[in-house]
């Protein structure tokens, strides 16, 4: 049996909660090929940097808090799933702007 990394997470949502911080959400992928071990969630506020120059976090469930952004700034987040083969393709980009006041 050939083993493969995952396919990318689908369905994924970005919706800003603050002035510093975006909720992250997606479903699981397709094709998980295997036992998912996590999730890696990158985010950038410069889609045309490299994406080995992007913020990273891990995620072990379907979502994720992005903290300590910029005011009113958008942001571009991608997902990948990783099994113990290793961290299949990312997500195709999503992108959500930081609010600019905070809701009271």
């Amino acid at each position: 049996m050939l083993l493969s990394v995952p396919s990318p997470p689908r369905n994924l949502v970005a919706k800003a909660r603050r002035t510093d911080s975006i909720a992250v959400s997606w479903k699981s992928p397709q094709f998980p090929n295997g036992k998912l071990s996590g999730y890696l969630v990158i985010y950038s506020d410069d889609s045309n940097v490299p994406l080995n120059q992007w913020s990273s976090m891990g995620a072990n469930g379907l979502n994720a808090s992005l903290k300590a952004l910029l005011r009113d700034t958008e942001y571009w987040i991608r997902v990948a799933a990783e099994t113990r083969v290793g961290l299949g393709n990312f997500s195709l980009p999503v992108s959500a702007k930081t609010l600019k006041y905070d809701c009271k």
